[in-house]
């Protein structure tokens, strides 16, 4: 049997609509109320939902970025909300690819790798699908082409440039004033601290001033508000609509029946609320009380 087809805003806003009543889609009151649907009620559920917690499963995502050998400062996310954790990633096998496909990538003509880097993670660097991470399934050491492991976002191309991954360096976050409260001027070094500071607008990722060129992951939850609920495309909207489809569908329908002071809105606005705390406890980071294990000892 084949997936069920993923929600849109279009079938969860006119799902919400006709299960409130205007289910003639030729009136113009099924117009406008689907209209301030799509435009307001949905960004109101959508606020609703960011409201209770913001750090859901769903919202998690990966920033890679490269660091310039003395450059300590660089931006957060565009969709950045909070952080989870900052990796700083290094190896000393680099070159730029001949070319590369949905999942693969031909290293360069000179690179000398092995099968040994089977396993190991591959960072684009700059060019063509710059900052993608993706992890080396296979090798072909006559033609150079490494099959990876996942689909590119933006396929390599003769321009792309990448970094093979041989050590992780986990960050530990330490508080911005700390970074502005040194009294001399910092020595170049592996990076080993991080400092949040700012927020998703004009934020910045302060680290220990750099010996080299790294590449830096940083894990973070992304800013609901921000994303758009009319994209098709985003992967991160498509994922959400699945998950909550009854959460959105419920909290458009309890706007609508508000809107037009219809009586059942008081009991329709009780299990909306039951939905959204439902979803707290159900789907924000290390909550999923299915994980709990107990064991009793003496």
């Amino acid at each position: 049997m084949a997936a069920p087809t993923a929600p849109t805003l279009v079938t969860i806003t006119t799902e919400a609509i006709k299960k409130a009543g205007y289910t003639s889609t030729s009136s113009s009151q099924y117009a406008t109320l689907l209209a301030r649907a799509q435009s307001d009620w949905i960004e109101e559920v959508k606020w609703d939902i960011w409201s209770v917690c913001k750090k859901l499963t769903a919202l998690q995502k990966i920033s890679i970025q490269g660091i310039t050998k003395g450059k300590s400062i660089y931006p957060l996310p565009t969709d950045f909300s909070s952080h989870i954790s900052a990796t700083l990633m290094y190896g000393a096998t680099t070159g730029t690819a001949q070319a590369g496909a949905a999942t693969s990538i031909t290293l360069a003509a000179s690179d000398a790798s092995t099968s040994a880097i089977i396993g190991k993670e591959i960072v684009t660097t700059g060019g063509t699908g710059a900052n993608q991470i993706n992890q080396i399934t296979a090798i072909d050491t006559a033609t150079k082409v490494a099959t990876v492991a996942y689909t590119w976002a933006t396929n390599p191309a003769s321009d792309t440039t990448y970094r093979i991954v041989d050590y992780y360096c986990p960050m530990t976050e330490a508080p911005v004033w700390d970074y502005d409260n040194r009294s001399m001027a910092q020595s170049q070094v592996r990076p080993e601290y991080f400092h949040i500071k700012g927020d998703n607008d004009n934020g910045e990722i302060i680290i220990d001033t750099p010996d080299d060129s790294y590449s830096l992951k940083i894990r973070y939850y992304a800013d609901l508000m921000r994303l758009d609920l009319d994209s098709s495309t985003d992967s991160t909207i498509v994922q959400i609509y699945r998950r909550y489809r009854n959460v959105f569908t419920q909290g458009v329908f309890v706007k609508c029946l508000q809107s037009q002071d219809d009586a059942r809105y008081k009991t329709e606005a009780n299990i909306y609320g039951n939905l959204l705390q439902a979803l707290q406890a159900r789907e924000s980071y290390g909550m999923d009380l299915s994980n709990l294990i107990m064991s009793v000892t003496d």
